[in-house]
C-alpha cells in the first residue's frame, strides 16, 4: 500500500464476499467479524488473528509478515 509505504497489500471486504468465503461471522449478530489472514506468496494461510481489538494482534501478525519476508 503506497499511502502507508507497506510491502504488503491490505484487502477491505466491502460487499461481505471474502468474510462468506472465509467463514468469518458477524459479532453479537450484527457487527461484521474482524479476523486478519496472513497469507503467504504461495496463497497458504500462515496465520490467522480473530479480534475485535485490532491492537491486540496486529504486532503478532506483522511479526509472521517479516518472518515470511
Amino acid at each position: 500500500m503506497k499511502k502507508l509505504n507497506l510491502p504488503f497489500e491490505l484487502v477491505t471486504d466491502r460487499g461481505g464476499a471474502l468474510a462468506k468465503a472465509y467463514q468469518v461471522g458477524k459479532k453479537l449478530f450484527v457487527l461484521p467479524g474482524r479476523v486478519t489472514f496472513v497469507i503467504d506468496r504461495t496463497g497458504k494461510i500462515a496465520s490467522v488473528y480473530d479480534s475485535a481489538n485490532a491492537k491486540s494482534h496486529v504486532p503478532e501478525a506483522l511479526e509472521v509478515v517479516k518472518r515470511l519476508g
